[in-house]
C-alpha cells in the first residue's frame, strides 16, 4: 500500500510565515495538518523546502524519504525520530 502523499500540505506549512500566528488550514490531527506543522517546523530550523512528504504511522510524517517527524499535538513541537 502506498503512503499518502502530503507534499502539498508540507510545502504550504513551509511557505507559511514563521513569525507570528499562522492558522493551520487543516485539522491539526489530520494527516495534512500534521504535514503542515512539519513543514513550518522545518522552515523555522533552516531546513530546505520539502520536496516530498508522506504519511507514516500515528502522528508521524516522512520528509524527503529520510527525515521522520513525530508531530503529536500533545507535544509542544515536532520531534525528530529518524533522519
Amino acid at each position: 500500500m502506498a503512503a499518502m502523499d502530503l507534499t502539498e500540505a508540507a510545502q504550504a506549512g513551509w511557505d507559511a510565515p514563521v513569525e507570528g500566528l499562522t492558522a493551520n488550514p487543516w485539522f491539526t490531527t489530520s494527516p495534512s495538518g500534521i504535514a503542515w506543522i512539519a513543514g513550518r517546523w522545518l522552515r523555522a530550523r533552516g531546513v530546505q523546502r520539502p520536496a516530498r512528504a508522506a504519511a507514516s504511522r500515528g502522528y508521524r510524517v516522512r520528509i524527503n524519504g529520510h527525515i521522520v517527524l513525530d508531530c503529536d499535538p500533545a507535544k509542544n513541537e515536532p520531534q525528530v525520530v529518524a533522519g
